[in-house]
């Protein structure tokens, strides 16, 4: 028998999301973890999906649904929303919900016993992410292979600060962390970027190679519209490096400067040695900049998102 007391609060922005909300409210229903509220925020959605969560929420005394005159948000000011009433609940957990993935009966529990294991090893005032693997899907949901492969990954902020690869629909992160990365810039480009680097600055992240989830990929979603395992988005991609590079990294270096005024206006200890090589990495140029990188391990753990990195980093123009 499975004994429960701590509560997890999880976050879903919603938008447009008609197709495949309900099913995904559905399978968070049949968790076999219980301690949980769903709260979701509805982004002016212009088709079903606020009739739809309504009713659930009618139904249910765990699903909770965020009303605001704030209007459209767009995805991450949408999740920002949402961390901040999930704040005000004071709850030890936090798990991020897309409104058209498929979570698996056990997702809820395997992270709270993932992340309860880290607990016991960093103590609990330590910020801590644990993430889970994923496997793909189409419309129909056809199960395909696990993502992550990992090889020599660390979790570093090295990394990370260049290419984060941890969706927020895999994680479940403690109340300390929530506390530090509020708010949420813009400049972040979303949600789990952001939670996930001033995780690995400030506290412990954590990887579980269990499958958890099936996440959907289709047209209308964000997460397609990036996918940098897509041949058309790197190509793209590759052409934007060499004649917009200058932009890259001037916009790469105003992020530095938000996370540091950020981290500098709490009273955690952060990682700041990884922040000052960051820094450098800005100052070089050309071959420079690609043998510093290479030093300092600042490159994604993707073989083909570190050879595009490389790219980036060869073209590089002064900053």
């Amino acid at each position: 028998m499975i004994f429960y007391k701590d509560l997890i609060v999880i976050l879903m922005a919603a938008y447009n999301g008609e197709k495949y909300v309900a099913e995904q409210i559905e399978s968070i229903l049949n968790q076999t973890y219980k301690e949980w509220v769903l709260i979701i925020r509805d982004d002016n959605s212009t088709d079903n999906t606020p009739q739809i969560i309504k009713k659930y929420a009618m139904q249910n005394k765990q699903v909770v649904i965020i009303e605001d005159e704030l209007g459209n948000l767009g995805p991450l000011l949408n999740f920002n929303q949402l961390m901040k009433h999930a704040i005000s609940i004071n709850a030890p957990y936090i798990m991020f919900s897309d409104q058209d993935d498929l979570w698996f009966p056990n997702k809820i529990y395997e992270s709270y016993q993932a992340i309860k294991h880290y607990e016991k090893s960093n103590g609990k005032e330590c910020p801590i992410l644990v993430y889970t693997n994923y496997c793909l899907s189409n419309r129909q949901l056809p199960l395909k292979n696990k993502v992550y492969a990992f090889q020599n990954v660390d979790n570093s902020p090295n990394q990370l600060l260049v290419q984060n690869w941890i969706l927020g629909c895999t994680m479940i992160f403690n109340a300390q962390l929530l506390n530090i990365a509020m708010e949420v810039p813009y400049q972040a480009i979303n949600h789990d970027n952001w939670v996930a680097i001033i995780a690995s600055l400030t506290g412990k992240i954590g990887y579980l190679n269990v499958v958890t989830l099936s996440h959907r990929l289709h047209s209308e979603n964000f997460t397609i519209k990036n996918d940098t395992s897509n041949f058309l988005n790197r190509a793209r991609r590759v052409i934007t490096y060499i004649y917009k590079n200058r932009h890259f990294f001037e916009t790469k270096k105003q992020f530095y400067f938000i996370i540091l005024n950020h981290l500098n206006g709490t009273k955690k200890y952060y990682d700041s040695k990884s922040l000052i090589l960051y820094y450098g990495l800005f100052e070089k140029r050309t071959i420079f900049a690609f043998l510093y990188a290479l030093k300092n391990k600042f490159y994604p753990p993707n073989t083909i998102q570190s050879i595009n990195f490389g790219l980036k980093l060869l073209f590089k123009c002064k900053s």
